[in-house]
């Protein structure tokens, strides 16, 4: 997954995507956190977090405004808000 997201950055980066931007937004209440880096949303949505995505603050019950983009048929974090 990595490897697969660095490449879209930087093909994304030099103007070459090979996908549609597809940036989307949602808010939500996290369910979760698991030890892939999935955020999960209490209403069953999923969104990848990258690896060196800082979740501080980010726990169980905070709400959150995600901006993500889908990326081979999987949410990725492009940015997140927490709502107080």
């Amino acid at each position: 997954m990595r490897k697969i997201f660095a490449t879209l950055v930087f093909l994304t980066a030099i103007g070459l995507s090979p996908l549609p931007a597809l940036a989307d937004e949602i808010e939500g209440v996290i369910a979760k956190i698991d030890q892939n880096g999935i955020l999960h949303l209490k209403d069953g949505t999923k969104i990848t977090l990258p690896d060196d995505f800082n979740v501080e603050g980010l726990d169980p019950g905070t709400k959150v405004y995600v901006d993500y983009e889908v990326i081979e048929g999987e949410n990725v974090a492009l940015d997140i808000e927490i709502i107080e």
